[in-house]
């Protein structure tokens, strides 16, 4: 769900804070701390995380009819399952055939929940439903604290601004205005005090973990 120049200027930035971002590297093998890359290059590392990609539920890649290749339901333009068309599926759990490739983010599932709410309705009506069709709104990408990359409507732009209109987007798209209170009250909150849980430090004071304090 992002281009090419917006996915360069995100490595960049990623590179400046000392990430280094691998394409077309291939995990063969993982051992106590080391990966081996593409089976010939071995890269070691204390703390080894692994993100093995997504998949779609079990209980969606046990419904009957096609499925795409992570496990999503195939279902036509209207959003129902093949076969079934008293079942519609949306968001990351369906593939609508008029648009496979969408990517797997909040703007198509809410496109998809919207569709398949009028088509239900239509059902229930006798009504003729609505085709869904993919339409990029665009891309935002925050990248840390303060920084973000967003191209909406060919313009681009970057940095704490982006970051900006990151965050305002991020809470308008939040369904009621309680959950956006609420969102933006634990924002404020966590620029004044840490967030312990997210972020790990070594205690200054513990007899187990510095013996020499003592």
């Amino acid at each position: 769900g992002i281009d090419a120049s917006l996915a360069a200027h995100a490595h960049k930035r990623l590179r400046s804070e000392g990430i280094q971002v691998r394409t077309k590297a291939r995990i063969t093998r993982c051992t106590e701390g080391a990966v081996e890359i593409n089976g010939e290059e071995t890269i070691h590392a204390a703390t080894i995380a692994w993100a093995s990609g997504v998949r779609a539920h079990p209980l969606v890649e046990a419904l009957p009819g096609r499925h795409d290749r992570i496990g999503r339901a195939v279902v036509n333009e209207h959003l129902q399952l093949e076969g079934h068309p008293e079942v519609f599926i949306i968001g990351d759990s369906g593939a609508a055939v008029t648009a496979p490739d969408a990517p797997r983010v909040a703007p198509v599932a809410i496109d998809h929940g919207r569709i398949a709410a009028l088509n239900i309705v239509a059902s229930m009506r006798g009504q003729a439903m609505e085709s869904y069709r993919y339409q990029p709104q665009g891309t935002l990408v925050s990248l840390g604290m303060n920084y973000a990359v967003v191209s909406v409507g060919g313009v681009r732009f970057s940095g704490f601004f982006a970051w900006l209109f990151w965050n305002a987007v991020h809470l308008y798209k939040l369904v009621g205005f309680k959950k956006q209170v609420q969102v933006a009250l634990d924002w404020m909150l966590g620029t004044i005090f840490p967030r312990d849980a997210a972020i790990i430090r070594r205690p200054r004071r513990c007899k187990l973990c510095n013996p020499d304090s003592r």
